[in-house]
């Protein structure tokens, strides 16, 4: 039996999905019996005093840095524990692990992190059990997991020795094969496993602790006939189990079947209405069993067949899993309407991909209804503009966490791809407004329209504080009647090139505002640029 544990397994899939945060504080917080607590914490997070198990209000304070400074890690990341995306992201790993063994499974819990390998009948193809352990360990390695492994005979020893024997320098850890549970071989690296790996109730496990009994050797001491009325018979049960004397099975993990539906026509068809009709029965047929199970799919493949020709692929996204017959049929019409067809179709075939659990809302006494519906009617937009221009053509702003302005932000595809995330809800939020004219603006306001590179302007003249006085610009002359500043910005060491700039605010006098700065280096320069206009 092979036991592969990944430690700390919802943070490890956080950081494998959202490479950009593996060098800054993240925390994953849950529900505890007093309040929200810290379920996991990432290293830059530990190092700043954060524990799992301490309030979450505790470790937002440690996470914030004091007052005038800036946090050396970037910003601090907290999320909501997430139990079904974890199990999920974790089936489709036994699943993968099946080209190993054809039965594979999941450590049982409520948030399992271990996946239980099956070698019976299946490790001689490898050469054996040690072997086909170190391939296993070597894949998931090249894929960015860090796992630990261990081989022993049954399903608790397996998983015990995994979780508390296998070290960060030994990841892999193997049992005399062949060997019994029971074999004082095997029975010397069992005592020393502590009551933990029992998988025994915390209640339980307190009540060992208080008695003094912290390893599995000083449990078996205990009179073996007298526990089960001591303690209870999931002791007994468990030690058992351990030992090979009581049987364990592992839950195989059934393969999903491909969400597929096909159709063959008597003769080619040409009429777009006819195949408008039959997508509308394939896709009956294909959602309402997915929806029996929860599920939806963001992504719906339609393969077109042409006799003589390549076949055409009709591919739609969504932005969240959906299962609504009407609304993926939208998608694909607006697809074949504009797409051509090199000759009669014979044959239709569509296919769902990327399954996921649907999204399931709380109503509140005082839902913003008016909110909710524009929120759906924007992504029903974006959806229906991917469709007919293509998911790369519509993008959405994202802030970076960069200085420079002109770093700041990016552009991404909005997530009808698989593995997109949320679009914002367009709902209006409050914002400050400028101040009128003559009036300071607030320390840290930007303008709303940004050069995509700095434009170089001609400054006619300089006050005597060294402040812009006036300037032309797409050859019109400006004189400054109100300036704002300097603020100084520098660029990340990580940007290789060091860069220091001085940015002013400033009015002109035909109410005019722009964003005006000058390079500060080694050398004094008299160039000055222009960042943007506030509208």
């Amino acid at each position: 039996m092979l036991c592969v544990w990944f430690p700390h397994w919802p943070l490890q899939r956080l950081l494998l999905e959202r490479p950009e945060l593996r060098n800054r504080p993240v925390v994953i917080a849950g529900r505890g019996q007093r309040g929200r607590e810290v379920r996991f914490a990432s290293r830059p997070a530990r190092d700043l005093g954060v524990a799992v198990g301490q309030p979450l209000a505790e470790a937002e304070a440690l996470l914030e840095p004091p007052p005038g400074t800036r946090s050396t890690g970037g910003p601090a990341t907290i999320l909501a524990e997430d139990r079904a995306g974890d199990r999920l992201a974790l089936e489709q790993r036994a699943l993968w692990c099946q080209r190993y063994s054809p039965l594979v499974g999941l450590a049982a819990g409520p948030a399992p992190e271990a996946l239980l390998v099956s070698l019976d009948g299946c490790a001689h193809l490898l050469g054996g059990e040690e072997p086909l352990a170190r391939q296993l360990l070597q894949d998931l390695e090249r894929g960015g997991h860090h796992v630990r492994l261990a081989v022993a005979p049954t399903i608790a020893a397996a998983w015990g020795l995994a979780r508390h024997f296998a070290r960060p320098h030994e990841e892999l850890l193997i049992t005399p094969a062949g060997v019994p549970a029971t074999d004082p071989a095997c029975r010397g690296w069992l005592d020393l496993l502590p009551i933990a790996a029992l998988r025994l109730k915390p209640n339980l496990l307190e009540l060992l602790e208080e008695l003094g009994v912290e390893t599995v050797g000083e449990l078996r001491q205990l009179p073996r006939a007298s526990l089960p009325s001591r303690l209870g018979p999931e002791i007994l049960q468990r030690l058992n189990q351990l030992d090979g004397l009581s049987a364990e099975e592992i839950r195989p993990l059934a393969t999903p079947e491909p969400a597929l539906r096909d159709w063959s026509f008597d003769e080619p068809v040409a009429d777009r209405t006819i195949l408008e009709t039959i997508l509308w029965e394939l896709l009956g047929d294909l959602l309402p069993d997915l929806e029996r199970q929860h599920r939806g799919i963001r992504r719906l493949d339609c393969r077109l067949f042409c006799p003589g020709h390549e076949v055409v692929v009709l591919s739609v996204g969504s932005i969240r899993p959906r299962s609504q017959v009407r609304h993926w049929h939208d998608l694909l019409r607006l697809q074949l309407e504009r797409q051509p067809l090199p000759a009669d179709v014979v044959r239709i075939q569509i296919e769902g991909l990327a399954p996921a659990p649907l999204e399931t809302e709380q109503t509140t006494l005082f839902e913003n209804r008016a909110c909710h519906l524009q929120t759906r009617e924007w992504e029903g937009l974006l959806e229906r503009l991917g469709s007919r221009l293509g998911e790369t053509a519509v993008l959405r702003p994202r802030v970076a966490p960069e200085h420079q302005p002109e770093w700041a932000g990016r552009y991404d595809p909005v997530g009808l791809a698989i593995g997109g995330q949320p679009v914002t809800s367009p709902c209006p939020t409050p914002v400050s407004p400028l101040p009128r004219r003559g009036e300071p603006l607030p320390p840290l306001a930007r303008p709303l329209s940004l050069q995509s590179r700095p434009v170089a302007i001609e400054m006619l003249d300089v006050a005597p504080a060294g402040t812009p006085a006036r300037f032309t610009w797409t050859g019109n002359e400006h004189c400054v009647q109100h300036c704002w500043g300097p603020e100084r910005i520098e660029a990340g060491w990580w940007q290789g090139a060091h860069s220091r700039r001085d940015y002013y605010r400033v009015e002109t006098t035909g109410g005019q505002r722009f964003w005006l700065f000058r390079e500060q280096g080694e050398q004094p320069t008299t160039k000055w640029f222009l960042q943007g206009v506030f509208d």
